[in-house]
């Protein structure tokens, strides 16, 4: 190792030294994090990893290695420590015992980069991971009939389903090409669904090409495909996509679309029946072991009676590790889409075409059935939404654990590819553009709204509405701060049937912006009047409350702002030098971290949050920006 080298090593470690002992001082609760910088730190200790969690225990608390998959991830492709064999070790036993897991390795791996060291650690995942999974033959497990006994006759509505095929192959893998392979069967299903928006390009009768393809993959299935979102998805198997759920939104140069996927729980409809720990691992029954303390339990054997248990060829892997080479510097073009939320006025809601879905499938009888809706996207990098959706997890994590009556919607975006991917579909939300464009002719305001949708001021309903769009307005104003989500115009913000305000799009975050970085939006959030007057001007009660709620929530974010600056700490070097919020500025940690902990005394944060509102308050830049996009695109105002 050469002097510079060696100086460079040491300055790493030194800084991350430094995180470690704020994360001591602070009194960290979250073991993964505190994990995850004692390795970020050189310091290589693998018993650490067996206490943790492998997969969520809550849909809101996150401190399983799952979510951090790209943070621990980012370590091993671009640090080269001492020990790399032993955290190699980590990561191959956790693929082997979780695919779902392993799936979310390998997706990262494959959205991050072409770099030589990611493709060849993508082959090892794949390789281990292949080699404990073992799907059964359903024909010779006796539940199979049962299961089938639960699925209603099916009288020819739709005929690219295929009962006979159902009941002979239920849960075979999906097919690429005429092979099977049971690892990669998730994997080449949402390949091919990518696929089929990269045919439509450029090309008319778009809804016409979809809908046909979707026919074609309705052959495949049912198969050993699930919704990989955590959360009640997580264990769901794809069952059939109903052809006429297809939606296509076409961009200037992208052609994403949105499809409705019926899924069930396998297990849950075999409950009552009795299964060995083979079968819960195996296919698409269980994505992960039976619980976390048997992992862990497990992971500690593995440690102490398995230490020498060889590895797979890695020499092909270590000498391209540490490499930064292969990671683009050059931020990607971004031209994310909120079409799908501008209809001016849904004919059904969810429910009622889940309703409609339900009566007319041939798995209408199978009691956890359900619809999930994806917009499945290519031609976008969705690596930089997938990390500030993960930083959005974690603020609400924050407020919900301070008992902060702030609300935030994160939603599940999955990069399955260096360009490619699938974002969960928001159910019963508008854009605040499409909401106006609906209105009557003689109003345009937000409260008008309010009025038709809710009721009069005085209602219960509006009641509760404006305390929803309130206590939304709060979370996402701090969060808006926080991170400077830009391009705020009333295309990229919702208003659910409940009355929450949810943000998306979040191709301009930390130091980018749109135009170049001009920055126009130089300002903390967007507040318009229009937003105030809902809560009931600037001197009402409600308006004080959203006052006194940001100033709450800004203090649970200052007590707890190491471990939303390590999110993106950890991987600006590696995979986020491709991404657009690093590449700007390289002053982007120490921005956010001024931000978010300023050194404050209890009296002058307090004074600070107000300083934030008064600022942003009908701003005269965020006014301006609403109307270049009304001029440039028709988004209203």
């Amino acid at each position: 190792m050469g002097n510079t080298e060696n100086r460079q090593r040491k300055t790493w470690v030194s800084k991350w030294e430094a995180f470690k002992e704020i994360i001591r001082r602070k009194r960290t609760e979250d073991k993964t994090i505190k994990a995850l910088v004692k390795l970020y730190s050189h310091e290589v200790s693998i018993e650490v990893f067996s206490d943790l969690p492998l997969h969520p225990q809550s849909t809101i608390v996150r401190n399983d290695l799952e979510f951090y998959v790209p943070q621990f991830v980012n370590f091993i492709i671009c640090e080269n420590p001492e020990g790399i064999e032993e955290i190699l070790k980590v990561l191959f036993y956790s693929c082997q015992n979780s695919i779902r897991y392993s799936h979310k390795v390998y997706w990262f791996l494959s959205s991050a980069s072409s770099a030589s060291q990611t493709r060849e650690l993508m082959h090892l995942v794949e390789m281990v991971s292949r080699e404990s999974i073992g799907y059964p033959r359903m024909e010779e497990d006796p539940r199979k009939a049962a299961l089938r006994e639960k699925i209603k006759v099916y009288n020819e509505v739709d005929s690219d389903v295929q009962l006979s095929k159902i009941t002979e192959v239920f849960f075979d893998s999906f097919p690429k090409k005429g092979l099977r392979d049971n690892y990669m069967s998730c994997i080449w299903f949402f390949e091919r669904l990518t696929r089929i928006a990269d045919m439509i390009l450029g090309v008319k009768r778009k809804k016409e090409i979809v809908t046909r393809e979707i026919k074609k993959l309705n052959l495949l299935l049912p198969a050993s495909v699930y919704i990989p979102f955590p959360g009640r998805t997580s264990s769901n198997v794809v069952l059939h996509i109903p052809p006429d759920s297809v939606k296509v939104f076409e961009t200037k140069e992208k052609a994403p679309y949105l499809v409705s996927l019926e899924v069930f729980e396998p297990m849950e409809e075999m409950k009552s029946q009795e299964y060995d720990d083979n079968f819960s691992r195996s296919g698409s029954f269980s994505f992960s072991v039976a619980d976390s303390t048997q992992y862990a339990e497990s992971l500690k054997e593995f440690f102490t009676e398995e230490v020498n248990k060889p590895l797979p060829n890695l020499e092909g892997f270590l000498k391209k590790n540490g490499s930064k080479k292969g990671f683009s510097k050059k931020p990607k073009r971004k031209e994310l889409v909120a079409d799908v939320y501008n209809e001016k006025s849904p004919e059904e809601s969810s429910q009622q075409q889940a309703a409609r879905v339900r009566k007319r499938s041939p798995f209408g009888n199978l009691k956890s059935w359900n619809l999930v809706r994806v917009i499945v996207k290519t031609g976008d990098d969705l690596l930089q939404e997938q990390f500030a959706m993960q930083a959005i997890y974690k603020f609400r994590q924050i407020f919900y654990e301070n008992k902060l009556d702030l609300f935030l919607k994160p939603y599940e975006i999955l990069a399955t590819g260096e360009n490619c991917g699938v974002v969960e579909c928001i159910p019963d939300a508008q854009s605040l553009d499409s909401i106006k464009k609906s209105l009557p002719e003689h109003m345009n305001s937000l409260i008008d709204y309010f009025r038709i949708k809710f009721g009069p001021e005085d209602s219960k309903s509006f009641k509760w509405a404006k305390h929803n769009f309130l206590r939304s307005l709060a979370g996402y104003s701090l969060l808006c701060y926080v991170l400077q989500i830009k391009d705020r115009h009333n295309g990229n913000i919702l208003l659910d049937k409940e009355g929450h305000l949810v943000h998306i799009d979040f191709g301009f975050i930390l130091n980018c912006s749109p135009g170049g970085n001009i920055r126009f939006e130089d300002v903390p959030f967007k507040l318009t009047a229009e937003f105030v007057e809902v809560l009931g001007g600037y001197r009402s009660a409600d308006f004080q409350k959203f006052r006194k709620l940001c100033v709450k929530g800004f203090r649970a974010l200052m007590k707890r702002s190491e471990e939303v600056v390590l999110l993106f700490e950890m991987i600006k070097n590696g995979v986020g030098e491709s991404l657009p919020c690093f590449y700007y500025d390289e002053h982007t940690i120490e921005d956010l971290r001024a931000r978010i902990a300023p050194s404050l005394s209890k009296t002058d944060y307090k004074m600070h949050v107000n300083k934030l509102i008064d600022k942003s308050l009908d701003n005269w830049r965020t006014n301006w920006y609403d109307r270049y996009q009304y001029c440039c695109q028709n988004i209203l105002y």
